[in-house]
């Protein structure tokens, strides 16, 4: 037996090729495919998961080298999480030296006792076994109904947790959905967690007067056993492609809009978070242009919630092409219903668990205050006809159309040729 054992035995793990020499670990990164879409490529190997056992009977100090083999040129400190079980939240490490540049390179010093088994990653990674658990003693509540809306690939429940005091389809509140973990090692799932436990506290209760809130924290409950970084067990990746006529090969993403067309969102809210990203990424949402909504009432609601998120993160926002790409679900939920949508929606987790929480929570608080205060709390007023009372602006429709085929279509056609060139 090796003085030094890699663990990734267990469900979550996430780690490349990798080999041992006396004290150090040389490994990679585990490699998904890239997502080609929208004329857009995006890159989702950046996460690790695995374990270290010290086999010896004294302590060893361990080296790690991950896509690199030396240190030098790494300058900015890790920010490096562990736990000695895999099925509990990790939480930062403080007594080890950790480098990387912020991408895909990592220098890791740890010191295991003997016999001492650590888990470590770069993100908070949390199990599926403990979400089910976290989530399931959750629901556990008078308001709180767990609705299984279909199957993922290899047959797990994919889970809603309903909070009405009325049944959804006979009322005229706005639904408001909130969704996390298309991406599973986002640790994005602690704002689904901080909202249900709000939604469980009796002064939360006021809500339920004038909304129903569907929460489905674990999109991809397979990319999650399988501790993929974006896609399905099937390679694809549910934000980017958003597959919802593909049972065969996306059904976390048939099932899941069959459920919205019998829900109706009003308002989504989906959850990710920045990780390895440091300091180059702040805590913000995806904003995309007011043109894409019907209705000069939820025009001017939207333009107002805008505001008011983006002083909570301190002026960032994200804009841009990326936030109404017309393979993503908020795109298609706000082209059919007039959903209004935050996605993504980025926090991080360099502000730690309880920060991570806190947001969460603040972000629902503002925008259902937001919606009271403007007297939208009829989903009629938000729906697109025939949903809901909203009419289709033909100026808007036609910007809406130009914009898509442009961006997407023309754009992309001309990169090609030039490339080509």
């Amino acid at each position: 037996m090796s003085a030094i054992e890699i663990i990734e035995n267990f469900e979550g793990a996430s780690i490349g090729k990798h080999h041992i020499r006396d004290d150090k670990v040389f490994a990679t990164l585990r490699e998904e495919p890239l997502v080609k879409k929208d004329g857009i490529v995006h890159d989702y190997n950046w996460h690790f998961v695995f374990g270290l056992r010290n086999n010896s009977n004294h302590s060893k100090e361990i080296e790690i080298f991950i896509n690199c083999d030396r240190k030098n040129n790494l300058q900015y400190k890790s920010y490096i999480l562990g736990q000695q079980n895999a099925d509990l939240d990790f939480y930062p490490l403080t007594n080890i030296e950790a480098y990387t540049d912020t991408f895909k390179k990592y220098y890791i010093k740890v010191v295991l006792s003997e016999k001492e088994t650590l888990y470590i990653s770069n993100t908070f990674f949390r199990s599926l076994k403990l979400l089910y658990n976290t989530f399931g003693n959750l629901s556990k509540n008078l308001y709180c109904t767990k609705e299984p809306y279909g199957k993922s690939f290899e047959g797990r429940d994919l889970l809603a947790y309903v909070y009405s005091d009325g049944e959804i389809s006979n009322n005229y509140k706005p639904t408001f959905v909130i969704t996390s973990g298309f991406h599973p090692m986002e640790a994005d799932t602690f704002a689904t967690e901080a909202i249900m436990e709000k939604l469980n506290i009796n002064e939360s209760k006021s809500l339920l007067k004038y909304f129903n809130f569907i929460i489905i924290p674990i999109v991809n409950p397979d990319g999650f056993s399988h501790g993929y970084n974006g896609c399905n067990v099937k390679g694809i990746n549910l934000y980017w492609d958003f597959k919802e006529k593909d049972k065969t090969n996306a059904p976390e993403a048939y099932y899941l809009w069959r459920y919205f067309l019998k829900m109706l969102p009003s308002i989504y809210l989906d959850f990710h978070s920045y990780t390895f990203q440091l300091h180059r990424k702040k805590a913000s949402p995806y904003i995309k242009p007011l043109f894409f909504y019907r209705g000069e009432e939820v025009k001017n609601l939207v333009n107002t919630i805008n505001k008011e998120l983006i002083s909570l993160h301190n002026g960032n926002y994200v804009s841009g092409d990326l936030t109404y790409a017309p393979s993503t679900l908020s795109y298609k939920l706000t082209d059919k219903f007039n959903t209004i949508t935050y996605a993504k929606y980025h926090l991080h987790i360099m502000g730690g668990k309880e920060e991570f929480k806190n947001k969460g929570v603040n972000i629902v608080k503002k925008i259902s205050q937001r919606l009271i205060t403007n007297n939208l709390h009829d989903k009629n007023k938000i729906l697109a006809y025939p949903h809901g009372h909203v009419r289709s602006n033909i100026k808007d429709i036609i910007r809406r159309k130009l914009k898509i085929l442009w961006i997407f279509k023309i754009k992309v056609l001309i990169k090609r040729i030039l490339f080509k060139i």
